[in-house]
Formats: structure tokens, sequence, C-alpha cells
């Protein structure tokens, strides 16, 4: 099988058609209230419902060959503990990528969470607890998406583009390389123009947010990139 190269062109499209998604996302979350105890609560089988809800759903992923492909990662879970894909195909190849198993839920999960404490109405409401799973499943898997499928490619097209970047095993000097301030300035901004387009409460919380996650997508470049090295 012929791999594929990167197009970092299309890569940003990608992170911008994500991007809008998200802030529509957490428009329909933010009608909810905060309801945390999806996160803590015992739903089935010793799962939260949270918990229970995100291995069901990329169980069905994983039956459709979803995590055959290199730019898929599930959340949480390793692709071993999922539900093995029904389907037979060659794995396709991009060019130059590098499978690394990465987990960023230790990280991501609590600063969505003060997400909720700042757009959705207080208190917990049990009885909605069903839909805020949903939501809270798919906009995590977005999230996580954004974050590590397309996060690493960015990497490897940084890589491709200054190999001298691996080279170093400094995190901070490799972080200097990665970090593009015109960038992070211009998708912050449109994610709070989003965000006061949907007339979302505290519309500057979705833009704290996005620096947040472009943090935690930069530790995974970083991260990526060291993996490279050793």
């Amino acid at each position: 099988m012929v791999a594929s190269k990167i197009d970092i062109n299309e890569i940003r499209i990608k992170l911008d058609q994500l991007g809008d998604h998200l802030i529509s996302l957490l428009k329909h979350r933010s009608r909810h209230p905060r309801n945390l105890g999806v996160f803590t609560q015992e739903f089935a089988g010793g799962k939260t419902w949270f918990l229970y809800r995100l291995q069901k759903e990329q169980d069905i992923d994983s039956e459709f060959g979803r995590y055959l492909y290199p730019d898929q990662h599930p959340l949480i879970f390793n692709k071993s503990e999922l539900t093995p894909a029904r389907i037979v195909r060659a794995i396709p190849v991009v060019e130059g990528l590098v499978g690394v198993s990465l987990d960023i839920s230790k990280k991501l999960i609590p600063v969505y969470q003060e997400l909720l404490e700042q757009i959705c109405i207080g208190g917990e409401d049990e009885t909605s607890y069903g839909q805020t799973a949903k939501l809270d499943v798919e906009i995590l898997l977005t999230l996580n998406e954004r974050i590590i499928g397309l996060g690493e490619q960015v990497a490897q097209y940084k890589v491709e583009q200054n190999p001298d970047i691996v080279i170093s095993k400094d995190k901070v000097a490799i972080k200097s390389q990665l970090v593009v301030p015109e960038r992070e300035k211009q998708v912050i901004e449109q994610s709070i123009a989003a965000a006061q387009k949907y007339a979302i409460k505290n519309p500057l919380a979705i833009g704290d947010f996005m620096k947040r996650v472009i943090a935690i997508t930069v530790d995974v470049e970083v991260d990526y990139i060291l993996s490279r090295i050793s």
C-alpha cells in the first residue's frame, strides 16, 4: 500500500471544522445542568455514566474499523480493550507517522469539567444524566481526535520540515519550536466569536478553555517527538 503524505493545509481545515463542531456541541451541553455526577456516579458494571457510554460508543467505532487507522485513538480505553473490528482491510499508512499510544484523559477531563462549571446552569438533575453523558462523550471524543489524532500529524509534519527538532531531548526547547502564537491567537479568537454567535454564557471561558486545549495539544506534539528520539 502506498503511504499517503501529510497535507498540513487539509489538517488545518479539519482543525477548524472540529473547532466549529465543538462550540456547537458546547452550546447544546450548556442548556443542561453541570451534572458532574455523570463522571462519579455508577451506572452499570462498576462504570460511571460517562465511562459506560464512552466504552459502548468506542466499541461500535472499533467494530466498524475506526481504530485500524493510524490517526484514530480511543479515549481512556486501550484498543485491545474494545470490540475487535468486524472487517478486514489493509491498514492505511501515513508517511512517516509513528504509532504512539497517548492518554490525555487525566489532563483533559478536569479542564472540561471546569468549563461546565462556567457555562452550564447550576445543580444536578439525575433525570438528564443520560443526555448529558451522551453529550459529554461526544465532546470529549471530538477533543481527543483534535488533540491526539491531528496533533500527532502536525508534529510529524513539523519534524519533516525541521528535522533538527528530534535532536534535542529538552522539552522546553522542543516546545519553543512548535508553538505558533499567531495561529493560537486565531483559534482562540475564533472560538470566542463562535461562542458569542451561539450565545453561550461566558464566551471568554470558551476562549480560556481553548487556550488550555492548545497547551495539551502542544504537550502531545512534544511527547510524540520525544517518542521518535527514544
